[in-house]
């Protein structure tokens, strides 16, 4: 026999949760407390209640699981964003050399980086920071009434003091560069640089860059291209409770599509 599946819409949910709350509860403790001093002796009731409370309380626990399932979705369309909070990771093959972006190519011969779009459509790999240069332009064109005005990097710093935040002032100056003639501003993270191997160190960051971001979550974007799969895990429990704020990772394998995702809760669901 397969398990009962039943899935309920969000205003069901809370129509019965209000129900179950101001209706059932109060019945229900009036009854079983009228029985419960008819047959437990007073100095006992207190631990009676004790014990009430910490089984309603795993119930609560194991039926939430349940009542609010985490699951993550894909965007069907690509929405550019105002604000993109990347990642920085560690790039030893792009430099910023007498006012020109230069890289490597894999052959090792020098490349110069002309404009932020032919650095993004090259195929030849010039440097980790191409891919951010792929997520930026994600957001300067395509459909959606927002277009990219403010790229925030987050440089990581591990327990040996080293990390991407070494070259943060330099991708700082190489992408205002290459920004400059769309308009878009480019900061580098005002907190202290994270430990991209760490999930609390990255959220504290994450929320330390939505408040420099200073604006609405829909016009956010966090790109987790550059960091570690901790920093994945942190983006999507991040903006699980914040409406509206979705992350991004663009692929490493041509055509290099930028996929976006959100994450959310499930309403209802048994078996």
């Amino acid at each position: 026999m397969k398990p009962l599946a039943l899935r309920l819409s969000q205003p069901v949910l809370w129509l019965l949760v209000y129900l179950f709350v101001f209706l059932f509860l109060p019945i229900a403790s009036n009854w079983l407390g009228d029985s419960a001093a008819e047959v437990i002796p007073p100095p006992l009731r207190w631990l009676f209640a004790v014990i009430l409370l910490l089984t309603g309380f795993s119930v609560a626990v194991a039926f939430g699981k349940k009542l609010i399932a985490p699951t993550l979705k894909t965007l069907p369309t690509r929405q550019p964003r105002e604000v993109l909070i990347a990642f920085l990771s560690i790039d030893g093959a792009t430099h910023w050399t007498d006012g020109k972006v230069m890289s490597q190519s894999g052959n090792g011969q020098p490349v110069f980086i002309e404009s932020i779009e032919t650095w993004a459509q090259t195929k030849e790999q010039l440097g980790s920071w191409q891919q951010i240069a792929r997520a930026v332009c994600a957001h300067l064109t395509g459909n959606g009434p927002h277009r990219l005005k403010k790229l925030i990097l987050i440089g990581s710093r591990d327990r040996n003091n080293q990390g991407s935040v070494q070259k943060l002032p330099q991708a700082v100056e190489i992408f205002k560069h290459l920004l400059a003639p769309h308009g878009v501003v480019v900061e580098a993270f005002a907190g202290n640089a994270p430990d991209f191997e760490e999930l609390e160190d990255v959220t504290r960051a994450l929320q330390k860059a939505l408040e420099q971001a200073n604006e609405k979550p829909e016009r956010i974007v966090i790109d987790v291209t550059g960091g570690q799969k901790t920093t994945s895990i942190a983006a999507a429990m991040f903006t699980l409770d914040k409406r509206d704020l979705v992350f991004q990772y663009v692929s490493t394998s041509f055509p290099h599509e930028t996929k976006t995702f959100y994450a959310e809760t499930a309403t209802l669901q048994f078996g």
